[in-house]
């Protein structure tokens, strides 16, 4: 499977349907929420008119940060909007580009079929945002750097399935024990869907 992409808009496209239920997948971003999806997502935010967009309310000891992040998914193009008049747009302009690190954004592509029982999903890893400014400019220029696929997985009874990209290995969690199963990756586009279950239920059943 392809692992690198150079805009958002083709990490989008590395698929269409659920693989199971052959529902079209729904694009979202979101936060990074554990290797098995274990955490509450502080946002999820859909694809609307070619951009996503994120509200950023973030407070520290140093400063207080609120804007909207609006990331173009053909450019790149990141920019941060403010609600609130900015005596220091530069500042605020570093300041929120902090906080959306901090955020650990990642774009998901979920199957929205309630009846499919397999909640089948691609995930990307953290999104990048870099300065693309000329060093004379003075006001910074934000862009999502390449994007890079991170996780697939789905459900089947009380396991979870994940294929890690990165590391080229796929994963088998159980309800039952904190530790995976580990095996060589199984890229799940290129089997039959019986074979595929036939294939990790055996894998389940001998280890």
């Amino acid at each position: 499977m392809q692992k690198y992409f150079h805009s958002v808009r083709s990490f989008i496209n590395l698929r269409d349907d659920c693989l199971f239920c052959k529902v079209h997948l729904v694009a979202n971003i979101t936060n990074f929420t554990g290797i098995k999806n274990d955490e509450w997502p502080i946002f999820n935010s859909p694809l609307k008119s070619d951009q996503f967009n994120i509200v950023i309310n973030h407070t520290t000891s140093s400063y207080d940060i609120k804007a909207n992040a609006n990331i173009n998914i053909d450019t790149g193009e990141v920019i941060f909007e403010f609600p609130n008049h900015s005596l220091m747009p530069n500042v605020d302009q570093y300041m929120s580009r902090g906080a959306l690190a901090d955020l650990k954004p990642c774009i998901e592509l979920t199957c929205p079929n309630k009846k499919c029982k397999y909640n089948y999903c691609i995930s990307s890893y953290i999104l990048d945002v870099h300065n693309i400014a000329h060093e004379n400019q003075i006001t910074p220029k934000w862009k999502v750097s390449q994007v890079r696929l991170f996780l697939e997985d789905f459900e089947i009874k009380n396991h979870f399935i994940q294929n890690d990209w990165i590391r080229e290995e796929t994963h088998i969690f159980s309800d039952d024990s904190e530790t995976p199963i580990i095996i060589p990756i199984i890229d799940f586009a290129d089997i039959e869907e019986e074979s595929l279950l036939s294939r990790i239920s055996t894998y389940i059943t001998f280890n």
